[in-house]
């Protein structure tokens, strides 16, 4: 990639299936990866149909709880992705959690 001062960037492509991690320098590099037959992973459930609209909840998965505190992963799972499913959400966009003030 050219930037507009001329300058070149090696970038990750959107459609690599896999990207490993050079800790010397922290950067990523795509890599070409197209398994055998016997280790591409076979689904176990059939696609979902296309829902008619997109409806994306804002979850903070930090402020999760009904306890001051800090929720988990699993507290978010477990009382709060039932919540969104019966509110009729079919997309959950997680936020990041840089640092929280509690």
């Amino acid at each position: 990639l050219e930037s507009g001062d001329g300058a070149w960037h090696d970038r990750v492509p959107a459609w690599t299936k896999l990207a490993w991690q050079d800790h010397t320098t922290n950067l990523f590099n795509g890599v070409f990866w197209e398994p055998p037959a016997a280790e591409v992973y076979t689904f176990k459930h059939p696609r979902p149909a296309k829902p008619e609209a997109l409806k994306v909840y804002e979850g903070h998965v930090g402020m999760g709880s009904f306890d001051p505190k800090v929720a988990t992963y699993l507290d978010f799972a477990r009382d709060v992705l039932p919540r969104i499913k019966r509110m009729g959400y079919n997309a959950v966009q997680l936020m990041a959690v840089a640092e929280h003030a509690h």
